[in-house]
C-alpha cells in the first residue's frame, strides 16, 4: 500500500512539474514575443563604422525589407508544399514544436558526437529569425521553443508559413523566396516558378552557402533531388514530375551590377566568418557595430576606377578591360580602400579578391627578396644574363637581348628574365617558397618549379595578397595580414572580436631596405618610369603574355608599390582566358597606381 502511494505521489509530482514546465514555456514565449517588435517590423540593424568613426552604412537584414518585395497574396501550393516537405513535414499538425523531430535530431547528434541535425520546426525557425539571435546555447533553444508556442497561439498556420517564406535566408545576402527567385532564376512572380525551381529554392535553407545554385550548381542539384524525393514520398508530386524536375541543369541569369556597398559588405562577411566565426546571417540582423579601417573618401575615389586620372586600355574586341585595386595602410596593414571592377564592370565577383597570374611583379617575392635574405647576395651582386634551358624550361628575355651578366639592381630595374631564373636556381626553390610563405603567399607542390621566378603560378595570387606581401618591404620586414575589420561590438556594447596584430618578422630590416632601394630605382628609372610616378615611390610592374598571340598581346598587367604611408596593388586584365587579349603593359597599371597614390597621399592619416 505504501509503495503504491509512493508511485502515485511521484507520478503526481512529475505531472505537476511537467505542467509547470509547459506553463513556464508559454510565459517565456509571451515575454519574448511581447517584448520585441511584431512580425514584419524592423529591429537591430548592424552598422559599419569607418576609420574616422563615422557611420558608413547599415547592413540589410530580413527585418529591414526582403529585397524581392512582398509575397503575392496567393502562394503557389507546390511552393508551400516543397518547404513543408523538406523543413517540417508535420507543420500543420504540431503546435509549434515537433517533438518527434527533436528526439530524432538528438539521437543523430549523440550518435555522431556532433550537431548534425537541428530538429527545429518552421515556427521555431521563424521565431529565431524574428526575435532571437543564432547563438548556439540551450537558453536560446529554450526561448526559441517558447516563442514558437506563442506564435502558434497568435497566428494561423498560413500566416506563419508566409512569414517564414518572407524571411528565410536564401544565401548571397538574400532573404525570402521572392528575392531568391528573382536572383537565382530571374523570375519575379512566384506563380511562374517551375517545379525544378521550387525544389531548388527549398533545398537552400539546409545550407545557404553550400546549396545555392549560383555558387554550387552540382551540390544544389543533388540537394534538389532530396527535396523532390521528399515531395514524392509525401504525395505532393508524381514520379514523372520528380524525374523531369530532377533532370534540369541550372543556368544562372545575368548577374546584377555589383555596387561598391555590396562589394564592401561581401568582404566584411568573408573576413568576419574567417576571423570572428560570425556568419553572414548573424551579422546582417544581429545589431552589431563593425568598425573597419576603410577611408570613406579614398574608397569613394576608387569606386569607379575608370574615373581616375588614367585611361584603361581596350581588349582585342574593343571592350574596356577590367581592373582592381587595393590600398593598405603601411602602419597597420588595414585595407583602407579597394575596388574590384572598372566603371563598365559587370559580373558577380570582386576582382580585388580574385586570383591572377602576377608576372614579373612576383620577382621580389620569389627571387630577389629570398636571395637578399640568404646574406650571400646584395643589390650589387652580378647575376648571369645568358640564354639557358633548365630541363624543358627555357625562359627568354624580351627582344632576345642578353648582356652576359648584370648587377641585381639592374636586373630588377629593367625586369630582365634570365637573371631572375638563374638566381632562383642558385638559392633553391625551398628558400624561395619559404620566403613567399612568410609574406602570406602559400605555394603548393605544383609550384615547385623555376617558372615561379617569373610569376608562373598554378593558381595565381590576389591583389590583396600582393599588396600585403609588398607592404612587408615598406614596413621594414614585418609582416601583417591585410584586414578590414578592427572590431565587432554586439548590441549590448560587448566587444566580440578585435583584431590582434601579429607583427611577424618576414625578413631582416636590411633585406627590406635593400629591396626598397631597388624598387625605388625601378619605379623612377626602370619599367615604371613612363607612368608619372611621384618621388619616393617603390614598386614593380608585371605582365603576362598571350602565348602565340601578336606582339604586345597580354592578359594581365600589374603594378604593386608603396609610398611612405601606403602600399597599393593594381591589376588590370581580362576575366576569362581565351583568344581575347589586350594591348597593355605594367606601365598602364603603374599609371593607375599613380592616380590612386595622388588621391591617397592627400588623405589625412588616422590612428586606431
Amino acid at each position: 500500500m505504501g509503495q503504491s502511494r509512493f508511485w502515485f505521489d511521484a507520478a503526481a509530482l512529475a505531472a505537476a512539474l511537467c505542467m509547470l514546465g509547459i506553463a513556464a514555456l508559454h510565459w517565456a514565449g509571451d515575454v519574448v514575443t511581447d517584448g520585441a517588435s511584431a512580425l514584419g517590423e524592423p529591429v537591430s540593424p548592424s552598422l559599419l563604422i569607418d576609420r574616422q568613426g563615422k557611420q558608413l552604412g547599415v547592413l540589410t537584414s530580413p527585418r529591414h525589407g526582403y529585397r524581392g518585395g512582398e509575397l503575392e497574396r496567393r502562394l503557389p501550393p507546390l511552393l508551400k508544399e516543397a518547404f513543408v516537405a523538406t523543413e517540417d513535414k508535420r507543420f500543420y499538425s504540431h503546435g509549434g514544436i515537433d517533438f518527434r523531430a527533436l528526439l530524432r535530431a538528438a539521437a543523430a547528434n549523440v550518435s555522431s558526437g556532433r550537431i548534425v541535425e537541428g530538429g527545429s520546426s518552421i515556427t521555431q525557425q521563424l521565431a529565431r529569425t524574428a526575435y532571437l539571435s543564432n547563438e548556439k546555447s540551450l537558453l536560446r533553444k529554450a526561448l526559441e521553443m517558447a516563442a514558437a508556442l506563442s506564435l502558434e497561439r497568435r497566428y494561423s498556420k498560413e500566416e506563419l508559413l508566409r512569414q517564414y517564406l518572407s524571411r528565410v535566408y536564401m544565401g548571397k545576402q538574400l532573404y525570402g523566396v521572392k528575392a531568391a527567385a528573382e536572383r537565382y532564376f530571374g523570375v519575379s512572380r512566384l506563380d511562374s516558378l517551375e517545379l525544378w525551381q521550387i525544389a531548388t529554392l527549398a533545398a537552400i535553407p539546409k545550407g545557404p552557402a553550400l546549396f545555392n545554385p549560383i555558387d554550387h550548381p552540382e551540390r544544389s542539384k543533388e540537394r534538389r533531388q532530396v527535396v523532390l524525393r521528399l515531395m514524392l514520398e509525401q504525395g505532393y508530386i508524381t514520379q514523372r514530375q520528380m524525374e523531369a524536375a530532377g533532370a534540369v541543369d541550372y543556368k544562372a541569369p545575368a548577374a546584377p551590377q555589383k555596387t561598391a556597398s555590396a562589394s564592401l559588405a561581401e568582404a566584411v562577411f568573408r573576413e568576419a566568418e574567417e576571423r570572428a566565426s560570425l556568419t553572414e546571417e548573424e551579422l546582417l540582423g544581429g545589431g552589431y557595430t563593425i568598425a573597419i579601417g576603410l577611408d570613406a573618401g579614398l574608397q569613394g575615389g576608387l569606386e569607379n576606377l575608370s574615373s581616375l586620372d588614367a585611361r584603361l586600355p581596350k581588349s582585342s574586341s574593343g571592350r574596356p578591360v577590367q581592373a582592381a585595386a587595393v590600398v593598405l595602410d603601411n602602419g597597420t596593414a588595414e585595407i583602407i580602400a579597394f575596388a574590384g571592377g572598372s566603371g563598365g564592370a559587370s559580373g558577380g565577383f570582386n576582382r580585388a579578391f580574385a586570383r591572377r597570374q602576377p608576372g614579373s611583379a612576383f620577382k621580389p617575392i620569389s627571387v630577389y627578396g629570398p636571395a637578399l635574405e640568404t646574406g650571400l647576395y646584395s643589390p650589387e651582386s652580378m647575376l648571369q644574363d645568358r640564354q639557358a634551358s633548365y630541363g624543358s624550361y627555357a625562359p627568354r628575355n624580351p627582344g632576345g637581348v642578353y648582356r652576359g651578366s648584370v648587377p641585381m639592381r639592374q636586373a630588377v630595374q629593367n625586369s630582365i628574365n634570365a637573371p631572375a631564373v638563374w638566381l632562383l636556381q642558385q638559392i633553391g626553390l625551398k628558400a624561395s617558397m619559404k620566403f613567399a610563405s612568410g609574406l602570406g603567399i602559400r605555394l603548393g607542390k605544383e609550384d615547385r618549379n623555376l617558372a615561379i621566378a617569373l610569376g608562373g603560378l598554378s593558381t595565381g595570387v590576389t591583389p590583396v595578397e600582393m599588396a600585403q606581401a609588398y607592404r612587408a618591404f615598406a614596413a621594414g620586414g614585418s609582416f601583417e595580414e591585410a584586414h578590414l575589420i578592427r572590431s565587432i561590438t554586439d548590441r549590448h556594447g560587448k566587444i566580440v572580436y578585435a583584431f590582434q596584430p601579429a607583427g611577424k618578422r618576414a625578413m631582416s630590416a636590411a633585406t627590406a631596405a635593400a629591396m626598397t632601394s631597388m624598387l625605388q630605382e625601378a619605379a623612377r628609372d626602370g619599367t615604371g618610369r613612363k607612368a608619372g610616378l611621384g618621388p619616393g615611390v617603390a614598386g614593380k610592374t608585371g605582365t603576362t603574355q598571350l602565348e602565340g598571340g601578336p606582339p604586345g598581346a597580354s592578359r594581365d598587367a600589374w603594378f604593386v608599390g608603396y609610398t611612405a604611408r601606403y602600399t597599393a596593388s593594381v591589376w588590370m586584365g581580362l576575366d576569362k582566358a581565351g583568344e581575347e587579349h589586350m594591348a597593355a603593359s605594367g606601365v598602364d597599371a603603374a599609371r593607375l597606381f599613380a592616380a590612386i597614390a595622388r588621391v591617397a597621399d592627400g588623405r589625412p592619416a588616422a590612428g586606431r
